[in-house]
């Protein structure tokens, strides 16, 4: 006869995983003055309002613009988008909003997430014309770099400028990114491909 504790269920070992999960939606970061959150329904308005008015600023640093952009039917997309892309670990896509009024100046995302033994990500951004140099980007910068190193655990981060966006430059220096190099011809912008300067910032509680 066969030994009864030959057929013992196998202890469970707790699951370990090398890396932190993410939020689970709703996501909110909170600062002094700003609340970096997912897109929602009622943002629309204020989002496209806030993409209008930046026209001129806006057009000529992003990859494509077309009217139709705006619409509130692509604005559902980007809510979808944002919300898979954070349940699978892929990206962090965010608005900036002031709290008081809910007013969308601008958007912030963490894309590009890399875990394992590189845990890195990439950085890209745009604020509202209307808000430029009153610091909500360099608020909201520092709220993410904080969410990416000491919540998500991450190692690096890089963010990617046109070499003539002279304001994002100075805003990565000022935040402590180094430059790495030059991406020539990397991104096409308004039909015309541009190079970009590569800036990178490591995480300063690892050795």
């Amino acid at each position: 006869m066969f030994s009864k504790r030959l057929f013992k269920l196998p202890v469970k070992l707790p699951v370990k995983f090398p890396f932190k999960l993410l939020a689970k939606p709703p996501l909110a970061l909170h600062s002094e003055r700003l609340l970096l959150c997912l897109p929602k329904r009622q943002h629309w308005a204020s989002w496209r309002n806030a993409r209008i008015l930046s026209y001129e600023t806006l057009q000529p640093v992003e990859p494509l613009w077309l009217e139709h952009m705006h619409e509130r039917h692509n604005f559902a997309g980007l809510i979808k988008r944002a919300n898979v892309d954070l349940k699978q670990r892929r990206a962090v896509r965010c608005l900036i909003v002031l709290p008081q009024t809910q007013e969308v100046i601008g958007g912030l995302n963490l894309s590009r997430l890399e875990w394992g033994a590189k845990k890195a990500g990439l950085l890209s951004y745009w604020l509202s014309s209307t808000h430029h140099r009153q610091g909500y980007m360099r608020e909201a910068l520092e709220t993410m770099v904080s969410y990416a190193f000491d919540e998500l655990g991450l190692h690096r981060l890089e963010a990617e400028v046109m070499a003539s966006n002279n304001a994002s430059v100075r805003l990565l220096k000022n935040l402590g990114f180094a430059h790495e190099g030059r991406s020539y011809k990397s991104i096409k912008i308004v039909g015309k491909w541009q190079d970009h300067e590569r800036y990178a910032l490591l995480n300063p509680n690892e050795s």
